[in-house]
């Protein structure tokens, strides 16, 4: 389980983060996840974006969340598509994906962060100007997620910026925005 979930957090393992979700189980992993009922895959999520499956996409949406869970065991039926089904230049089906609030997970970090695994990547923060560095980050064409806690001098700081949008984003823009909120965060320490 460790190897596994270094792989999810330190390289976002899209294998290995389907691997946990199967060995602990989705209800169990549902308890921390409000509002992911049922939690997918990210199998799961490639097999409802391809367009090939837009029915299968179109059911999904129209379904409630019994009638979501009930579609599980025919979306883990459903041949996984090929790469080049799934190459596109632009986000697809940004309403199908896992939705957490800042504070959810800003709550899943510091209950993590004192595990050597959730320090695995520091991100866009130095480790040479914190104490303590656990993150998360993740993204798919039209979402980006950069989330951090990061503490120094008894001062904790929890940072998290979400980009979803229907075009391609400006990665750039988004990191350079990012390392100014750790810059203020940093400033706020010391009293400026």
């Amino acid at each position: 389980m460790h190897t596994l979930a270094a792989l999810m957090i330190a390289q976002s393992d899209n294998t290995a983060t389907d691997a946990l979700i199967h060995l602990l189980g989705r209800a169990a992993i549902e308890r921390h996840a409000p509002g992911n009922t049922p939690l997918l895959t990210t199998r799961e999520f490639f097999v409802l974006e391809t367009p090939q499956n837009a029915a299968l996409l179109e059911r999904f949406r129209a379904a409630d969340p019994a009638g979501r869970r009930a579609m599980l065991d025919e979306l883990r039926k459903t041949p996984l598509p090929s790469l080049e089904a799934y190459t596109h230049d632009g986000p697809r089906a940004l309403d199908v994906e896992w939705r957490f609030t800042a504070r959810d997970l800003c709550a899943l970090l510091e209950k993590t962060k004192d595990l050597p695994v959730a320090r695995l990547n520091p991100g866009l923060a130095s480790p040479k100007e914190w104490d303590v560095i656990a993150y998360k980050g993740g993204s798919e064409p039209g979402i980006l997620n950069l989330s951090t806690w990061a503490e120094r001098g008894g001062r904790r700081h929890c940072i998290v910026a979400t980009w979803n949008h229907t075009e391609p984003l400006d990665e750039a823009r988004f990191y350079e925005l990012y390392r100014a909120l750790l810059a203020g965060a940093r400033a706020e320490r010391r009293g400026r």
